[in-house]
């Protein structure tokens, strides 16, 4: 997935995980998403990201696939 974060188009690879519905006896979870690769241009950047960026991009990514889902 493309997203734009810091004004830098980043391709992002992750893996999505929908969550479950609360039902009576049941609290439910929420989706979840796990960064897996980060790069502009084609070049590797995930290592040089810290946990508050990842953390941002995880966020960008869960907004943009909760609207595609719904």
């Amino acid at each position: 997935m493309i997203i734009e974060y810091c004004n830098i188009e980043l391709d992002i690879d992750f893996t999505y995980e929908r969550g479950e519905k609360q039902t009576f006896s049941y609290f439910g979870s929420s989706d979840s998403v796990h960064v897996e690769g980060v790069s502009v241009k084609g070049i590797d950047i995930f290592d040089l990201l810290d946990l508050e960026q990842l953390n941002d991009i995880e966020t960008i990514i869960l907004e943009k696939t909760d609207r595609h889902y719904d």
